[in-house]
């Protein structure tokens, strides 16, 4: 098998699939093929009987050096199956990257996913914005008055470079709890994440009379795209929505870095559709396309 350097690993095209970030989640396997030129690789973990791509990235996948080619998927999955049956595990699960994040090879990937045996057990509806035009004019009629009217009123966008973690994080936390919802990182995973990829998380946030009124944790995926991975408000500030202004200054700035895509993340868990978060997303300007899930159970 190729070393991981020789594979180019260390230069993945995506953040989640580098070797640090793989590292921080746990201790993660590697299956490649070889032929020519071309290379892939897949990393992976095992757990409780299961083969999983990814733990808590938001997808893991294929990574190509080269040329992206169906023999090259097709020896992995041979391999996948031979590990499988040889260690006893019951399912594989692969998480690929959005739709919108490669699509000249999703084109065939997943069919060929699904040929192998693999189905698609949920399909989650992703968001994403294109940064080549003017944030604003992609807006809905509603959220640009919200955004032009903030501006007026004196809320100002801000990148965060040193954050109050306690402050943030609890700010973070009371936002998902009046949602339903829960963080998925503990604060102190939060800022050792911070430390370990000083380059890649950000933290930006809107202020009003320099009190925080809405904030935003993001990702470098890649030259090109910025993942938004948590977004909070303080509910008092509502009526205009300073989440769009928060929107719209984290376009502005990475479109300035040279990235062409904000992906705004999922609007559903496992295929159910949250349609407020859904129809907020697409009032943002934004593009829908789907992020799959496949499994294959083993007996």
């Amino acid at each position: 098998m190729p070393g991981l350097e020789s594979l180019n690993f260390l230069n993945s095209r995506y953040l989640f699939l580098t070797e640090p970030f793989l590292k921080q989640q746990g201790d993660f396997r590697l299956i490649s093929t070889s032929s020519g030129l071309s290379s892939a690789v897949f990393p992976f973990y095992t757990e409780a009987g299961r083969i999983l791509s990814p733990v808590k990235a938001p997808f893991g996948s294929f990574q190509f050096q080269n040329e992206p080619r169906p023999d090259l998927v097709t020896g992995i999955l041979t391999q996948l199956e031979t590990l499988a049956r040889k260690e006893k595990i019951h399912t594989i699960q692969i998480v690929l990257p959005p739709d919108c994040y490669q699509p000249e090879v999703n084109v065939w990937l997943q069919p060929l996913i699904v040929s192998a045996g693999y189905q698609i057990v949920w399909q989650d509806l992703n968001f994403h914005r294109e940064l080549t035009t003017s944030f604003e004019t992609g807006l809905h009629r509603s959220e640009r008055w919200k955004l032009r009217k903030s501006l007026q009123s004196g809320y100002e966008f801000r990148m965060i470079l040193k954050p109050d973690w306690e402050f943030a994080y609890r700010f973070l936390l009371d936002s998902r709890q009046r949602k339903g919802y829960q963080l998925s990182m503990e604060r102190d995973d939060l800022e050792r994440t911070f430390q370990l990829f000083p380059d890649a998380y950000r933290m930006s946030g809107v202020f009003f009379e320099d009190q925080c009124v809405a904030l935003a944790v993001s990702i470098q995926v890649n030259e090109e795209m910025e993942y938004v991975f948590y977004t909070a408000d303080d509910v008092k500030h509502r009526k205009l929505s300073p989440v769009v202004l928060l929107h719209y200054g984290l376009a502005n700035y990475c479109r300035e870095k040279g990235a062409r895509m904000l992906d705004l993340g999922t609007s559903s868990i496992k295929g159910v559709v949250n349609s407020g978060v859904a129809t907020f997303k697409r009032n943002l300007g934004a593009t829908a396309s789907l992020k799959s899930t496949f499994q294959r159970k083993f007996s």
